[in-house]
C-alpha cells in the first residue's frame, strides 16, 4: 500500500479497542467479505455479541464494515459482512505475521467446514483457506470439488484453475491413480 494510505488506515485501526481490532484481524483473513458466525467461532465469542459489535461499533460508529445481509444455507443462517474498503482488509491482513495467517486460515477452514451442511457451496473458500493453512490433503479435496462445481456450470477457466491447483498440490501429497485421472 502507498505509505500515505497505510498511515491513514493504521491511524484509524489504532484508535479501536483491542477486541474490535482482533475481530477485524480475524475477519481480514477470511477475506473482503466474511461470515460473522465463522468469526464468532474462531474467536470463541457469542454470536450475538459479535454481531452487535460488527453492526453497532464497526459499522455505525467506525464505518469500517457493512452488513451485506443474511443468507440461509441448509438449516443455518449466515450474516455476511464486508469491509468498507478493500485496502482496509489488505492492510489488516498484511499486518499479521505469516504464522498467524497460516493458523487463522486453518481455523477458519475448519470452522467453515463444520458449520456448512452443503460443503459444495463453500468449496472455493474451503480450498483457498486449507491451501493457505498448508493442509494439502484437504485443499486438494476442495480444489477438486470447486473444479467439479465450476465444470458443471460450464465455467471452464475456473474449473481448469481449480484442477491445476489440485494437481500442483498433488506433487506434495501422493494422489491416487483415480484422483489423477479425474483431475
Amino acid at each position: 500500500l502507498p505509505a500515505r494510505v497505510e498511515g491513514v488506515i493504521g491511524e484509524r485501526i489504532a484508535r479501536l479497542p483491542e477486541g474490535l481490532r482482533e475481530t477485524l484481524n480475524v475477519s481480514s483473513v477470511m477475506g473482503y467479505e466474511f461470515i460473522a458466525q465463522v468469526i464468532a467461532r474462531v474467536q470463541k465469542a457469542q454470536e450475538l455479541d459479535l454481531v452487535k459489535s460488527l453492526s453497532r461499533e464497526l459499522e455505525k460508529r467506525y464505518l469500517l464494515v457493512f452488513e451485506q445481509g443474511e443468507t440461509k444455507i441448509g438449516k443455518q443462517f449466515f450474516s455476511i459482512y464486508r469491509f468498507s474498503h478493500a485496502l482496509t482488509q489488505q492492510y489488516l491482513y498484511d499486518e499479521l505475521s505469516a504464522g498467524e495467517r497460516r493458523l487463522l486460515h486453518g481455523e477458519i477452514a475448519e470452522t467453515l467446514e463444520s458449520l456448512s451442511d452443503d460443503r459444495g457451496q463453500f468449496a472455493l473458500q474451503l480450498a483457498r483457506h486449507f491451501d493457505e493453512a498448508r493442509n494439502a490433503e484437504k485443499a486438494i479435496q476442495y480444489w477438486t470439488l470447486a473444479g467439479d462445481s465450476a465444470y458443471q456450470v460450464y465455467a471452464q477457466n475456473e474449473a481448469i484453475a481449480a484442477y491445476t491447483r489440485a494437481l500442483e498440490l498433488g506433487k506434495e501429497a501422493a494422489l491416487g491413480t483415480e484422483q489423477l485421472r479425474h483431475l
